[in-house]
């Protein structure tokens, strides 16, 4: 049998997970989010269980100025500042899990919710219909309209007419209808796609040589590229 240590280690474990998972569910909304509440305070607040917005909302405060020696006025005050933050589990269907899935989709927020892409709750696990619910709560709580549709217009194509790369190294000036744009990142070789599209603007070289430009969202294999020449590799190299 388990002697009372052993008891000790698991129960600590077990809250330690506790924490960990709800740290996770609400991002990165810890108490030192509040303003007045610093790494101290955050320390006496975490030893007394109150680690997130969500558990300072509802904290006794009489119990844990006693537990913490933190007055009860200022943790009023804090408690309040935590009651006027607005976040994603105040609409309601959005529960803890939901809320951890939408932040890895990167909605943190009631604001980040209101402008959305319907397409999103795929990625949720949710009914397009119940996520635009969400969307109208969110919209509704920020006091944000609903978008206006964006009038379709025929963008110029990029290629060799108004566009060109100069690759230098790990780095590229790529200039697009009379602008020029310095240290574009250059990847290079095949299945780096992928990262070169977490870019605004990246060129990638691939197995064969080829250059390909992410811009607007979109990959252009017709620009022309200039690559560096063995001079100018070593006069950059030597800082000339």
């Amino acid at each position: 049998m388990p002697g009372p240590s052993d008891t000790t280690a698991s129960s600590s474990t077990h809250e330690l997970f506790y924490i960990e998972m709800r740290i996770q569910f609400v991002g990165n909304m810890d108490v030192t989010s509040i303003k007045g509440i610093g790494r101290q305070y955050g320390k006496k607040l975490n030893n007394a269980g109150i680690t997130d917005i969500e558990t300072l909302r509802e904290v006794d405060v009489e119990r844990i100025a006693d537990r913490t020696g933190i007055s009860a006025q200022r943790l009023e005050e804090w408690r309040q500042r935590a009651r006027d933050i607005q976040m994603l589990t105040d609409i309601q269907g959005i529960g803890p899990a939901y809320s951890q899935r939408l932040h890895e989709q990167g909605v943190t927020t009631p604001e980040d919710l209101a402008v959305a892409d319907p397409c999103m709750a795929d990625d949720v696990d949710v009914s397009r219909k119940r996520f635009k619910k969400w969307v109208k709560a969110a919209r509704e709580m920020v006091g944000t309209e609903q978008p206006a549709a964006k009038k379709a217009r025929v963008a110029e194509p990029i290629g060799p007419d108004n566009a060109s790369i100069h690759v230098r190294g790990d780095e590229a000036s790529v200039t697009i209808k009379g602008t020029t744009h310095e240290r574009v990142p250059v990847f290079r070789g095949d299945g780096m796609e992928a990262i070169a599209q977490d870019q605004k603007m990246a060129v990638h070289m691939d197995s064969t040589g080829t250059a390909h430009l992410w811009f607007n969202e979109t990959w252009h294999s017709n620009v022309p590229v200039k690559k560096e020449g063995l001079m100018d590799k070593i006069k950059r190299m030597l800082g000339i």
